[in-house]
Formats: C-alpha cells, sequence, structure tokens
C-alpha cells in the first residue's frame, strides 16, 4: 500500500530518511511476492495493485487489474456488495490511476512531468486537469504528447513560458499555445 500512496521514488526517499536503503529491485521483488498471496477480498485491492504494477512498468498486468476495478460495480465482482451501494473510493482510484499512471503526470513541488506508459489497448488518452488555477489540456497516443496550459481567467502568470519534464527530458511549455512533444 506505501507503494501506491506514495509512490517508489517517495517510498524510497522516506526509507533512506529513516536510515534504511531500499535495493534497487525492492519494487518488482515486493510485488512478485505479494501478487500471489492477495486474496483481491476487497475492490480497492485491484486499483491499488494495477497503480503499483503500473509503477513497476509492468502495464499488460496493471491493464488486466485496471479492467476489473473498472467493472467492479457492472459486474458485481464482490458478489452482491454493489446493490449496498456504489464503490466511489474504487472509482475514484481508477480516475486517479488514468491521470497519474497511465498518463504518467507528476505534480511535485511546484514541477511538473510527463510520462505517458497508454496500455496496448488504448490508442490515445485525452483529458484536462486544474492546478493552481491553471488547466492542462493532456492528449497523448503512442508517439506524440499534446499539452496546452491556460491561465487561471482572474490572475496573469509571472512568466510566459516554464520548464516541464517529458521522458525525463526538459521541456518549455509556453501559456496559451499548444505544444507537441514526441514520447
Amino acid at each position: 500500500m506505501a507503494y501506491y500512496l506514495l509512490g517508489p521514488d517517495e517510498l524510497k526517499r522516506v526509507v533512506r530518511m529513516m536510515g534504511y536503503e531500499l535495493p534497487e529491485d525492492h519494487l518488482p521483488k515486493n510485488l512478485d511476492h505479494h501478487l500471489p498471496r492477495t486474496s483481491h477480498g476487497s475492490t480497492l485491492s485491484y486499483i491499488t495493485h494495477a497503480m503499483v504494477l503500473a509503477n513497476a512498468g509492468r502495464i499488460a498486468e496493471s491493464w488486466h487489474f485496471y479492467r476489473q476495478a473498472l467493472i467492479s460495480d457492472l459486474a458485481d465482482i464482490q458478489g452482491g456488495t454493489t446493490a449496498e451501494g456504489i464503490h466511489l473510493g474504487v472509482m475514484g482510484g481508477c480516475l486517479k490511476g488514468v491521470v497519474t499512471n497511465f498518463a504518467g503526470f507528476d505534480w511535485d513541488r511546484g514541477n511538473l512531468a510527463i510520462n505517458p506508459n497508454l496500455p496496448e489497448e488504448w490508442e490515445s488518452l485525452k483529458f484536462s486537469v486544474l492546478i493552481r488555477g491553471d488547466r492542462y489540456y493532456f492528449e497523448a497516443c503512442r508517439q506524440e504528447l499534446t499539452l496546452k496550459v491556460v491561465p487561471d481567467a482572474g490572475a496573469s502568470p509571472e512568466k510566459d513560458q516554464f520548464v516541464i519534464g517529458v521522458q525525463g527530458r526538459p521541456e518549455i511549455l509556453v501559456y496559451d499555445r499548444e505544444s507537441s512533444f514526441r514520447i
């Protein structure tokens, strides 16, 4: 669960602050240990595993668990619990997973990094998100990422452009202009 809540890099940082080191292969080893032992007695288990698998780069396995989470209420995969109410937590987790894991949208300490990793079954992904009053329009396909950021109508940005990370490389994003990047 710590991998889901913090992500592998932040978890490694927190463990380091406590005076310990995690080995480089800590995430795959953890997944390989826990996946066969997990009962998935909650719909939240599917989305948690989907996103941790995505963090590990295991997108095909992630998509399998993500689909289970996505249809959990429609198919009533818990065997009768949907009649008692929808599973809102897993619905929110599915939305979060699309943005943070498959789109790779990461806003950390005022820095934006984007590392799309779409499931093989998806041709593209398109959404918008509001961050600190600015609206980010995002579209990714297999080879291209298109972004546009529109500043809050009531505010003027301090500068007309800023640097973001795309697939680990710095790129310039200009306010109110659509920018395309190779991915």
